[in-house]
C-alpha cells in the first residue's frame, strides 16, 4: 500500500467493520509513529473505536504534544488565551489537550516529573482545576513543579469572599493533591499574593494597672458623656477576650493554627463587601484558609521545597497550607531541603523575619534539613537572620544569596555580625554583600570546621573594584592562605553572571580591573561564568581575536586558578535577542567562545590549571 493509498485509507470505516481488531500492540505502536499518515484526529478516533489500539494511539498522540514518555517526565504549558475569545477557544483548542488525555483510565497512572505552566492573562481557578482531574488519574509522582506565571486574582472582585475562598481552596486541593500522591520534590514558583484580605497585628502585653487605671478613669467620663460607653465596652472586652479566644473549628489540627500566637493574630481585613467589625475583630467575618488534607499529612513523603516568587504562601489562607505542610513533613523526617527565592516583603508589621519565624515553628529546625537556600530575600537585619540559621544545626550546604539588608547595616562593623557554628557544613556560597557585611575571615575555620567549599556569586564586577569591605575579606583569606603554604582547607570559588546588556560591564569591568591590586586573588582556586542570556555582540574582535579582549589577562590575575567552569542557564538556550542594527547569537555560542578564550589563553601561562568545564563537556 503506498503511502498516499495509506492516508487516504479509511481507516474508522475498516477498524468498525473489524478490519485491524486482530493486530498485536507493538504494530499499531509503529502504524501511528508515522505522523504524515496518520493526522492526530484520526489518532484519537482509532483509539476510541478499537481496544486493541487506544493505549498506542493515545501514547502517540501524546508523544505528538511534546511527551513522549509520560511515565517518565510531562510537561505542560497551558497557552495565553485572549479574554474575549476563551471559550470559543476553549471549545476548539482544548478539546483534547494533554490534559484531557492524561484523564483518560487505562493509559497513564504514574509520572516521575510533572511540570505545569500556567497562563497569565486569565483566570487559573478552571485550569487548576483540570490539573488535579489529570493528577487524580496517577498512584504516585515523585516531581513536581507549579509555575503560576505570577497570575494575580484580578477576576475575583474586592470583598468578594465567596470568590476567594474559591481560589484558595482550588490551589489548596491542587497542593493537597500533589502530596498525596507522594510528591518528594515540589516546586511552586509565580503564586502571587492574593488581595490582602488578612491583615497582621502584633499583639502587645498589656500592664494590668495602667488598663485598670484607663477602663476607670473612662468608666467615670462614660456617666457624664454618653458617646463614650462603647469606649468603654471594648476596654471591658479587653480583659475577657484573648486571642486564643476566637474560634479554631475549622482548623484540622488546631495546635499548628497561624492564625493567633501569643504576639500576633491575623485578621479578616475589613473592606468591600466583607462585614464590618469592632476593632478588636468580630467572630461574623468568615475566615478563608486553605489546609492540609488528612490524607497529604498520612502520605508526606517531601524531602525538598522551593518557593519562587509565590506571595500567597507568606500570609494567610496559603501560609497555614504551608506551615501545616511543613509540620507534617519535620514529624515525618524526611525533609532535607529547603529554598526561598526573590521574595521580598514590604517594610510594615509583617516583615520577612516574622515570615521565617513561622517557617522555623514549623520546622522547629528540623536535623533532617541539610539544604538551605535563601536568595533575593528580605529585607532583614543580618542579627535576627543569624538567629534564625543557627536553629539549623545539621545543616551541610547553605547558599545565601540577594540579600536587602537596611543601610544601616553598612555602617557597622563586620564584627558585629558573627556567623553560627555549623559543625556540619561542608559547602557555603553566599553573596557578595553578605560575604562583605556580615562574617569575617577569621570566622571559618572556628565556625565552619569541615567546610570544604565557599563560593562568593559577584553581581558584577564594581563590587570587586569598588567595595572595600569585599577585598578586605578576600585579602584575609589569601593571607591565611599563603600562611598555610599554598593550601586552605576549603576551596574558594568567586561566581559571575554575564549574558544581555551586562556583557558590557563584564568587559568594562574586566578593563577597569587590570590595574587594581591584585593580592586579595591569591586564595580564589575557582572561578564559574553563568551566561544568562544572548549576549549583543558590542565588540565583536573580543571574539574573534585572541589577545584582543581583557578577559584573558583579567584570568591570568588569578594566580593560583586551578578550576573555571562554564554554564549556560537552561532557561535561554534558545533565546535570541533581536535590537535593530545589532547582531546576537544564541546563547550557548557565547558560553563556547568565552571558554576557548579561556582555554586558548590561559592554560600555558595558568601552570596550576587543571580543569575546564563547558555546560558539563570538560575541556581540559
Amino acid at each position: 500500500m503506498s503511502p498516499n493509498s495509506f492516508h487516504d485509507h479509511n481507516w474508522e470505516a475498516s477498524i468498525s467493520d473489524g478490519a485491524g481488531q486482530t493486530l498485536p500492540p507493538e504494530l499499531w505502536e509503529q502504524i501511528v509513529s508515522y505522523h504524515e499518515l496518520i493526522p492526530e484526529e484520526s489518532l484519537l478516533d482509532l483509539a476510541f473505536l478499537s481496544r486493541q489500539c487506544y493505549r498506542a494511539c493515545l501514547l502517540a498522540y501524546l508523544n505528538r504534544l511534546g511527551i513522549p514518555n509520560p511515565q517518565k517526565r510531562i510537561e505542560i504549558s497551558i497557552q495565553d488565551l485572549d479574554s474575549r475569545r476563551s471559550v470559543v477557544i476553549q471549545s476548539i483548542r482544548f478539546k483534547h489537550d494533554a490534559l484531557s488525555i492524561l484523564r483518560l483510565p487505562y493509559l497513564v497512572d504514574h509520572t516521575n516529573s510533572f511540570i505545569c505552566s500556567f497562563p497569565k492573562n486569565i483566570n487559573s481557578t478552571p485550569f487548576c482545576n483540570r490539573v488535579l482531574a489529570a493528577l487524580n488519574r496517577f498512584r504516585t509522582v515523585k516531581h513536581v513543579k507549579l509555575d503560576f506565571n505570577q497570575v494575580q486574582d484580578r477576576h475575583v472582585e474586592e470583598g468578594d469572599d465567596e470568590g476567594l475562598s474559591h481560589r484558595s481552596n482550588t490551589i489548596g486541593r491542587l497542593l493537597n493533591m500533589v502530596l498525596e500522591k507522594g510528591c518528594e520534590t515540589l516546586e511552586i514558583a509565580g503564586l502571587e499574593e492574593m488581595r490582602d484580605i488578612y491583615v497582621y497585628r502584633p499583639i502587645f502585653p498589656v500592664r494590668r494597672s495602667l488598663s485598670t487605671a484607663l477602663e476607670s478613669t473612662v468608666t467615670a467620663l462614660s456617666t457624664v458623656i454618653p458617646s463614650v460607653k462603647s469606649i468603654s465596652r471594648s476596654l471591658s472586652a479587653l480583659h475577657t477576650t484573648s486571642p486564643a479566644s476566637h474560634s479554631l473549628s475549622a482548623l484540622p489540627q488546631p495546635e499548628e493554627s497561624i492564625l493567633q500566637g501569643s504576639h500576633w493574630r491575623f485578621e479578616r481585613a475589613q473592606t468591600g463587601k466583607s462585614t464590618s467589625s469592632s476593632f478588636f475583630g468580630s467572630s461574623a467575618v468568615p475566615q478563608i484558609l486553605a489546609t492540609l488534607s488528612p490524607l497529604a499529612c498520612q502520605n508526606i513523603r517531601l524531602q525538598s521545597l522551593s518557593i519562587i516568587s509565590s506571595r500567597s504562601l507568606v500570609q494567610p489562607p496559603l501560609l497555614q497550607w504551608l506551615y501545616s505542610a511543613l509540620v507534617a513533613s519535620s514529624k515525618a523526617g524526611c525533609l532535607e531541603r529547603l529554598a526561598i527565592n526573590r521574595l521580598d516583603l514590604p517594610i510594615g508589621p509583617y516583615s520577612f523575619a516574622t515570615f521565617i519565624s513561622f517557617i522555623g515553628a514549623a520546622v522547629k529546625c528540623d536535623p533532617g534539613i541539610k539544604v538551605l537556600e535563601l536568595e533575593q530575600f528580605g529585607p532583614i537585619d543580618p542579627e535576627p537572620l543569624n538567629e534564625w540559621l543557627a536553629g539549623f544545626q545539621s545543616l551541610q550546604k547553605l547558599s545565601l544569596k540577594g540579600p536587602w539588608f537596611p543601610h544601616h547595616v553598612s555602617l557597622e562593623p563586620v564584627e558585629s555580625y558573627p556567623p553560627p557554628v555549623w559543625p556540619n557544613l561542608t559547602e557555603l556560597t553566599v553573596a557578595a554583600e553578605w560575604f562583605g557585611l556580615s562574617w569575617t575571615s577569621n570566622d571559618w575555620r572556628d565556625h565552619f570546621p569541615i567546610l570544604r567549599t565557599l563560593r562568593v556569586a559577584i553581581p558584577d564586577f564594581g563590587v570587586l573594584r569598588d567595595n572595600a569591605r569585599v577585598q578586605k575579606q578576600f585579602l584575609g583569606l589569601s593571607e591565611l592562605y599563603n600562611r598555610e603554604g599554598g593550601e586552605l582547607a576549603f576551596k574558594v570559588e568567586l561566581c559571575f553572571p554575564v549574558g544581555g546588556s551586562t556583557m558590557y560591564w563584564f568587559w568594562l569591568g574586566t578593563r577597569t580591573t587590570l590595574d587594581a591590586s591584585t593580592s586579595w586573588t591569591a586564595c580564589v582556586e575557582g572561578l564559574a561564568f553563568s551566561v544568562e542570556l544572548p549576549i549583543l555582540d558590542i565588540d565583536e574582535e573580543h571574539f574573534t581575536r585572541p589577545g584582543s579582549d581583557p578577559f584573558v589577562p583579567w584570568l591570568l590575575k588569578f594566580s593560583n586558578l586551578k578550576r573555571i567552569y562554564f554554564k549556560t542557564n537552561p532557561s535561554s538556550r534558545e533565546d535570541i535577542i533581536k535590537v535593530a542594527g545589532w547582531r546576537a547569537r544564541p546563547v550557548e555560542y557565547y558560553t563556547r567562545r568565552l571558554a576557548d578564550l579561556a582555554v586558548s589563553g590561559v592554560t600555558e601561562k595558568l601552570l596550576h590549571l587543571e580543569h575546564v568545564e563547558v555546560d558539563g563537556d570538560v575541556k581540559l
